[in-house]
């Protein structure tokens, strides 16, 4: 099995090609959509590297994890493509307010296919503004992990056992007004190379992402994004940059409805407030693979 893997854009190939070895399967060729984190972000068509104070944006911007809250910690489940049955992407996260200026957070996601294959990636950051100024900074270090279950029962001997890289990820968040908040992002800095076969002579590095974003509050009430994102995409995608726009509107502070454009397919979701705890849902539709679902809780204080 050549490449193995861009991992945080999770190559659905590699998880059907250790299907395949493990029972016997015909070959067969597919892939992950560009999987991120959070319901409320992929509602809004992905356009969420400008939106600020929410513990998914530890992975979007960790410039933007500043909050006006002191504790934030936050939990999601994803089903991919009309629920394929054991294919998931799960995250628990959290954010930790130190001063008005400065926070930690850290982060873990896990997508894979149970008892076959899965990818991780855990990040620890810290976000800081600067003094008398509108200008956040944040950084990451980001920990890729990758394990499968399928070639350890069949005792191939090849098989490296699970492997992890370490890389970094750097973000910056502008205040240009209360109402205007500009964000970029460099994920994935260091892209390392990961093989899970002592026998791979092709290997893909883990590509890094850029992300330039916009986030306008309009009267208060609704909040329009824009995000245009550069890819390491793998040799087989023919594009390196995607589009991503959003739209986010608030009712008395309770219930929030959501749409958004995710390089042409489309995304809608919804949030709800009860006193501390947020629940977020939102879609990812596609017509050539099927819908993804994503469901989130979000817990502050």
């Amino acid at each position: 099995m050549k490449g193995l893997m861009h991992l945080r854009s999770s190559a659905l190939g590699v998880v059907l090609a250790v299907a395949s070895i493990a029972g016997g399967a015909a070959n067969a060729h597919a892939e992950f959509l560009d999987s991120e984190v959070g319901a409320r972000g992929i509602a809004m068509g992905g356009a969420f590297v400008a939106v600020g104070g929410d513990p998914a944006s530890i992975f979007w911007n960790p410039a933007a994890v500043l909050s006006d809250r002191r504790v934030q910690v936050a939990g999601m489940r994803t089903r991919f493509f009309d629920g394929i049955e054991d294919l998931n992407e799960d995250f628990i996260g959290a954010t930790f307010q130190l001063t008005d200026d400065l926070a930690v957070a850290t982060g873990w996601t896990r997508t894979g296919l149970a008892d076959l294959y899965h990818e991780d990636v855990v990040s620890l950051g810290v976000a800081w503004r600067v003094p008398k100024t509108k200008l956040q900074i944040g950084a990451s270090a980001l920990f890729y992990g990758a394990d499968s279950p399928a070639y350890a029962e069949l005792n191939d001997p090849s098989y490296l056992g699970k492997q992890w890289k370490p890389s970094a990820s750097f973000g910056l968040l502008y205040e240009f007004s209360q109402n205007f908040h500009a964000g970029v992002s460099f994920e994935n800095l260091l892209t390392p190379e990961m093989a899970l076969l002592a026998t791979t002579t092709d290997i893909d590095v883990i590509g890094g992402r850029r992300r330039f974003g916009v986030a306008y509050l309009l009267e208060k009430i609704v909040r329009f994004t824009a995000e245009l994102r550069h890819h390491d995409f793998p040799r087989y995608y023919d594009r390196d940059w995607t589009y991503h726009g959003g739209a986010e509107s608030w009712f008395n502070d309770v219930l929030a409805l959501r749409i958004g454009v995710d390089n042409g397919d489309l995304t809608a979701g919804a949030g709800f407030v009860v006193h501390q705890v947020r629940f977020d849902a939102g879609m990812l539709t596609n017509e050539r693979l099927g819908n993804t679902f994503r469901v989130a809780i979000t817990v502050g204080y």
